[in-house]
């Protein structure tokens, strides 16, 4: 049976909603900001901006710490990797909820979307273990699931993640809509076949980065909740 093209995938009414986490649902640059220039600083090197951080996120925590400590010229080992991590995990353990706060609207915004009946998961890089504190902590009992970087093989842009999240909450993917700031976010439902990918302009990457692959624009979550024949957003 051929593959649905898009229009034809975006008459499907949708069953789930897949978000990503960073810049979508939470903004939580500056807590990562300070325990990434932990880490660069136990490596003496100075902190980075937090317009440095925002460019080196979004590809998980390894791709994250390598950009960190490139500037040290050591070889970018595993032993290393180990290294940073931990001591990058300890410290963001500390700070992981000080001054990260969902973006406007978004709380209301999911909790209008599962009195509809739909199904939510989280689908973000970063570590399946901060992702669900985080979803545990701002937003309680609203995610059917939620699977990070290390929950499955290939991080996003792979579809991986999105297949397995709509393994675990019993959708068929084609009945998924994707929700991020990234054009991994676009590049992994569009592999995926989700039934519509939807970009916020609120996050960490540009419009213009967002809009070729994006099927929507959205400028507030509230436009989440609109027809989708006549969306608010440009």
């Amino acid at each position: 049976m051929p593959l649905a093209s898009a229009t034809e995938r975006s008459r499907v009414q949708p069953s789930a909603y897949l978000f990503d986490l960073d810049g979508t649902l939470l903004d939580t640059l500056a807590d990562l900001a300070q325990s990434i220039n932990q880490v660069r600083v136990s490596y003496a090197l100075e902190p980075w901006s937090h317009e440095q951080v925002r460019a080196a996120i979004g590809h998980g925590l390894p791709s994250l710490l390598r950009r960190a400590l490139k500037a040290t010229g050591r070889e970018w080992t595993e032993a290393l990797l180990a290294e940073s991590r931990e001591r990058f995990r300890a410290h963001y353990l500390t700070q992981l909820c000080v001054e990260t706060r969902p973006y406007p609207g978004v709380e209301k915004a999911l909790a209008q979307l599962r009195a509809r009946g739909l199904r939510l998961a989280v689908v973000s890089n970063k570590d399946e273990y901060f992702c669900t504190l985080l979803a545990q902590h701002y937003f309680p009992g609203q995610f059917d699931a939620v699977l990070g970087g290390d929950s499955v093989a290939a991080k996003k842009p792979a579809p991986d993640m999105l297949l397995e999240a709509a393994r675990r909450l019993g959708c068929p993917i084609e009945s998924c809509v994707m929700v991020g700031d990234s054009p991994g976010d676009l590049e992994a439902a569009a592999r995926a076949g989700c039934a519509e990918k939807i970009a916020v302009t609120w996050g960490f990457r540009d419009e213009v980065q967002l809009r070729p692959q994006a099927d929507r624009l959205l400028s507030h979550i509230d436009q989440l909740l609109d027809d989708p024949d006549h969306p608010a957003s440009s």
